[in-house]
């Protein structure tokens, strides 16, 4: 019964922490906003059972406008080696060993957490071309705001193939991925503390910036979008104003600190390695 109780609330601290982070949002309740529609995909065997294990998650891509039926995996090295998690997009049936060992199958090096579990893998047009992009969101797994922190890869259709670029953020979820000013963008978030403020006491921030989907390519745009960066006081009660209790000497501290880094990752191949 005990680890019952334990599992239940870790959901439940992390449907709160969560239901916090989407109670700051940039953007006032009943705010006309744009959102991108992103398609979840569940992990299936290749038999069709849903399917998620420590060490691989499949997808089975079917899209009437992907170029051509082919499967998604996200595992570890097959020798294990290191930790990396990577991402292959394999056109063939085959198993995961064979995707690894077929020099023709591309990876990319995507996270450094150890688990293929806690995934999320979405369907959209993110670039507005004609070839649909993949979105994969991969927890921490951490403990209270931590359990919030992921990586998100952005798996874009290009002249070529795809490109993979991987950014850190907390608790994303599909709403992030909007259309502002005309431009398809993701809305990055990040936590920062500040002691003192104005009012003499330490408080948290959520820190938002604005990070471009163009061609296949993720760029910061903050300077694209006049009411970003975002610093919005993490209170009890829901907010989406500019904060007030940061001088602005500080308030663009916590920005800095806060700008995401952006890896670009270049596909590999098993030949040679």
């Amino acid at each position: 019964m005990r680890p019952f109780c334990l599992l239940l609330f870790s959901v439940i601290l992390f449907t709160t922490l969560r239901a916090a982070n989407r109670a700051h949002q940039p953007f006032a309740e009943g705010a006309e906003v744009e959102l991108i529609t992103l398609q979840k995909i569940e992990p299936m065997l290749e038999s069709g059972a849903a399917s998620s294990s420590q060490s691989i998650c499949q997808y089975r891509i079917s899209a009437s406008d992907a170029p051509f039926e082919q499967r998604l995996i996200v595992a570890q090295d097959s020798d294990h080696v290191d930790p990396w998690l990577y991402v292959y997009l394999d056109p063939q049936s085959g198993s995961r060993a064979a995707a690894h060992s077929n020099p023709s199958v591309p990876r990319w090096r995507f996270s450094d957490f150890s688990s293929a579990t806690g995934i999320e893998l979405y369907a959209a047009h993110l670039n507005q071309d004609a070839t649909i992009d993949f979105v994969i969101i991969h927890y921490s797994g951490g403990n209270g705001i931590a359990a919030g922190y992921a990586t998100v890869g952005l798996l874009l259709s290009a002249d070529e193939g795809y490109s993979l670029s991987v950014v850190e953020s907390i608790y994303p979820d599909p709403s992030d991925f909007i259309r502002l000013n005309g431009k398809s963008v993701f809305l990055h978030c990040d936590l920062q503390n500040a002691d003192p403020c104005r009012d003499g006491k330490a408080h948290n921030f959520w820190i938002y910036n604005v990070l471009n989907i163009e061609g296949d390519s993720l760029t910061i745009d903050n300077a694209g979008h006049k009411t970003f960066p975002r610093t919005i006081f993490y209170s009890f009660a829901p907010s989406s104003a500019e904060t007030e209790l940061l001088e602005p000497s500080q308030k663009t501290v916590l920005v800095a600190r806060s700008t995401p880094q952006i890896r670009r990752c270049h596909p590999q191949r098993a030949a040679g390695e």
